[in-house]
């Protein structure tokens, strides 16, 4: 299959630390084998496509001309997607989609012949337009025949939170919940990687990755159909991968025994551990599995959770790890007791025969067996392609498929983040693609009409904050994006950035850890471009303790140098010998680290000896100082 795609500009990029871009044409024509002409956006009437493809059982291209075959939602500046099935041929489908200010959430529900179903409008329903970026969004199927939605939320501007939500198969919000979702966890915890099993007995279980970089746990919890927590579980749900692990990348399903699959990496010094573990429907260890799961692969390279799919014959994982220089995708099976069934290898099965793979994504046949996706490369310096498979339950790859995968893509552009949806009649596969051919006068121009780019003034860093600043147009016509990765990490989105009336860009970010080096870049949008600066890199400084560092009175001022561990409420008080109290200063700080802080200098503070004591989240430190007067 080819692809055309509208002429656009090149991929530009200058030095890792100078000022980089990348322009991404977001009108994009698709030959696919359904033969689909391009979709509409409802709110711009202008033409768009989301690259997808159908397929039978067998392997064969099925040419669909229906909605849920192109994957049109309805939203031109749609970011990402994610589908589940309604169990009658039709879809519900959650997308990130660029609003102003933020990226909000909308979703559609749409039946086997690809129209809207009854109760949804034709562009889809708003599923959360709180200010602050929504993103990572998960779905699962209710009992009711509705379905539960949960996404990772930046309303917050201390911290990312999930939020959870539940709408009838007639798109009505399920009484319970408020407008723009319901947050779930502690509320000063930040949270993030959400992922959500429908309960068949009603409600559903949330997993939800907490705890900053290097640190973080996996918790559960147990919802019920109006949202509430179920009797016996803790509010803020309950730990069930202590932060010792270092937990991230967290996915869930279905055990289809009342309880739940939970998958996630252990990532520690030089190490990736994948694990998986099988919890009853109290969110406990199902018998004969161990409390901190099973170990189902381990590498020095970084190993990335992707999937996970669960019937009663057990439980599909597929992983693959990277590095900087290429990447390998496996796949196994788990029975329901924790065992490898016969023929699945122990470290996992290799997914395109031994090609360079990534980001496989599974959904179940219905017959024992999976369809199988992945991005496979021919070579290390060669484009991404979307491939496709169909496995029987012991993993053989099944009658009428290649061996190597179905290429459903065989181009120059780079594919990625590929998507399954099994139909009663085979499978639907979409994907994203992030490069663009054409020629670098276009990127001149594209660039100039968006007005002055966002140029970095400062970076400042201490143990639990990074401050970056940039100065941009004013009256700029995009939108800004910053997103951060850390050591080997993929880029994740932090939160859009809104700019003042002089163009000044500001993020503060308190999701960091001391000692860690993270990297930061700006992705700028327009409904057409898609913009991406060259990355910030920020050495997060050691932990400091409570300290008093000097104390010293110069030309009428006192002057204080100290540190602190957190940006708790802090409280300096000076005494002279005989103990009474000359200055106290109660503050609460913007960060952690070293300090300086200056008074004028205080009445009775003359030369002699003095005491100071600083006071932060119970702990004190005191020191005796001989000052030179005023």
């Amino acid at each position: 299959m080819k692809l055309g795609r509208l002429a656009c500009a090149p991929r530009v990029c200058v030095s890792a630390r100078s000022l980089a871009y990348v322009f991404v044409c977001a009108l994009t024509f698709v030959a696919s084998p359904s033969g689909a002409t391009a979709c509409v956006d409802v709110r711009t009437g202008r033409s768009f496509t989301v690259p997808s493809a159908r397929y039978s059982s067998t392997g064969t291209a099925i040419t669909d001309e229906s909605l849920l075959g192109r994957l049109c939602v309805g939203a031109l500046r749609a970011t990402y997607s994610v589908a589940v099935g309604d169990g009658a041929d039709g879809a519900f489908v959650v997308w990130i989609e660029s609003a102003g200010e933020d990226c909000d959430l909308r979703a559609q529900h749409v039946g086997g012949d690809g129209s809207a179903a009854t109760g949804w409008p034709d562009g889809g329903a708003v599923v959360c337009a709180a200010r602050g970026t929504q993103t990572q969004p998960t779905t699962a199927l209710s009992s009711d025949g509705g379905v539960w939605l949960a996404w990772k939320d930046y309303r917050d501007p201390q911290c990312s939170a999930v939020y959870l939500l539940k709408l009838s198969a007639s798109g009505e919000r399920a009484i319970g919940f408020p407008s723009d979702g319901l947050r779930v966890g502690a509320s000063g915890a930040t949270a993030s990687d959400p992922a959500i099993v429908g309960d068949p007995s009603g409600g559903a279980w949330l997993t939800w990755q907490q705890g900053g970089s290097g640190a973080r746990e996996l918790r559960i919890l147990h919802l019920g159909d109006d949202g509430s927590v179920s009797p016996g579980w803790p509010s803020d749900g309950r730990v069930v991968v202590e932060s010792g692990q270092n937990a991230v990348r967290p996915v869930a399903a279905g055990d289809g025994a009342g309880g739940m699959m939970l998958g996630w990496v252990a990532e520690s010094a030089g190490l990736s551990r994948l694990r998986l573990a099988r919890l009853d429907g109290n969110g406990q260890p199902a018998a004969g599995w161990p409390s901190d799961g099973l170990e189902l692969a381990n590498s020095a390279r970084k190993l990335r959770t992707a999937a996970m799919a669960t019937d009663t014959g057990g439980t599909y994982v597929a992983w693959y790890e990277a590095d900087d220089d290429s990447s390998r995708a496996f796949l196994t099976r788990v029975a329901p007791g924790g065992t490898l069934p016969a023929n699945w290898p122990g470290a996992g099965r290799i997914i395109g025969e031994g090609q360079a793979a990534s980001s496989p994504a599974l959904a179940l046949d219905g017959t024992g067996g999976a369809y199988l996706s992945w991005i496979g490369y021919a070579s290390d310096s060669s484009s991404g392609d979307v491939r496709l498979v169909r496995l029987g339950g012991s993993g053989e790859v099944s009658a009428g498929w290649p061996t190597t995968g179905l290429a459903v893509t065989e181009t120059a552009l780079n594919e990625r983040r590929p998507r399954l949806l099994a139909l009663s009649d085979g499978v639907l596969v979409s994907w994203s693609q992030d490069e663009a051919g054409g020629h670098g006068t276009v990127l001149s121009a594209a660039l100039a009409s968006l007005g002055g780019l966002p140029d970095l003034k400062a970076a400042e860093a201490w143990p639990d904050l990074v401050r970056l600043s940039w100065l941009g147009s004013a009256n700029a016509r995009y939108t800004v994006l910053v997103e951060r990765s850390g050591a080997g990490d993929e880029w994740e989105l932090v939160r859009e950035l809104s700019r003042d009336d002089k163009g000044v860009l500001v993020l503060e970010d308190h999701e960091v850890v001391p000692g860690e080096i993270l990297s930061y870049r700006l992705r700028i949008r327009t409904a057409d471009l898609d913009v991406v600066t060259g990355d910030v890199q920020v050495e997060i400084p050691a932990a400091a303790p409570l300290a008093i560092r000097g104390l010293a009175v110069q030309g009428g001022v006192l002057h204080l140098t100290f540190s602190v561990p957190s940006r708790a409420e802090t409280r300096f008080e000076l005494f002279d010998v005989q103990g009474r109290r000359l200055l106290r200063d109660v503050r609460q700080h913007e960060h952690a680290g070293e300090m300086q802080l200056q008074w004028p200098t205080p009445p009775g503070v003359r030369a002699g000896v003095f005491f100071a004591r600083l006071t932060q989240a119970g702990q004190a430190r005191t020191r005796r100082f001989v000052l030179a007067g005023r």
